[in-house]
């Protein structure tokens, strides 16, 4: 186990290290309406930071009715083309990692396939010792659960780790675990209701310092 005197870096993906979020939102609603949900550009806000299968439950819920047999694989495909296409790293996280010399693994509500393809396209990928999903825990964000598995299989305590997020639910997984969350918010919105004692931040330049300010 960590002696606390090195933090383990968590990183969420999409949003974080990435700017994969919007096309694939774009891609979800798209494929919702060809299966005749009728769903608008606002209704995919509610996405913003959950993993696949809790974005399927909401529409089900919300709809009462069974996302088709393919869905999923036919949303992937179409995905994966586009990321493959057009994927970029956030502006300035490559010189972040760069000046980081913590550990650093990625926790995020995406499936294994898809971050690995995501952090091979932008070239990430060697910057991070392990990659963790929410498809390995029972719930995902805002739970803390896949926070808390991260760091268990990393051998770090809670405090000894800070996560870095970009989303609401996600800030409240890091908070549920008793971790220190540093929040990127690039576009200085202020749609939530943030905890004082979480810090915002709003360009990847500012990550190293904030970084060494918690260490």
């Amino acid at each position: 186990m960590n002696n606390g005197k090195e933090k383990l870096l968590i990183f969420d993906c999409d949003g974080v290290l990435i700017d994969s979020e919007p096309m694939a939102n774009r891609l979800f609603l798209q494929c919702l309406r060809n299966e005749g949900f009728d769903v608008d550009e606002l209704y995919g806000e509610h996405f913003h930071g959950i993993s696949l299968n809790d974005c399927i439950r909401k529409v089900e819920g919300d709809f009462n009715r069974r996302i088709p047999a393919g869905f999923v694989d036919n949303f992937e495909e179409m995905l994966n083309v586009e990321m493959e296409q057009s994927l970029e790293a956030m502006p300035g996280i490559h010189e972040a990692l760069t000046e980081l010399p913590h550990r650093k693994c990625v926790a995020s509500g995406s499936t294994h396939p898809r971050l690995q393809l995501a952090l091979s396209v932008t070239g990430l990928l060697p910057q991070f010792e392990r990659i963790f999903s929410a498809t390995d825990v029972t719930n995902g964000k805002p739970a803390p659960d896949l926070f808390l598995w991260a760091a268990a299989q990393m051998q770090y305590k809670a405090e000894d780790c800070i996560v870095i997020e970009d989303s609401y639910p996600g800030m409240q997984a890091a908070l549920a675990a008793d971790m220190p969350v540093l929040l990127y918010n690039p576009h200085w919105t202020d749609k939530y209701e943030i905890p004082s004692h979480v810090k915002v931040f709003h360009d990847m330049t500012q990550l190293p310092q904030l970084i060494k300010e918690l260490n």
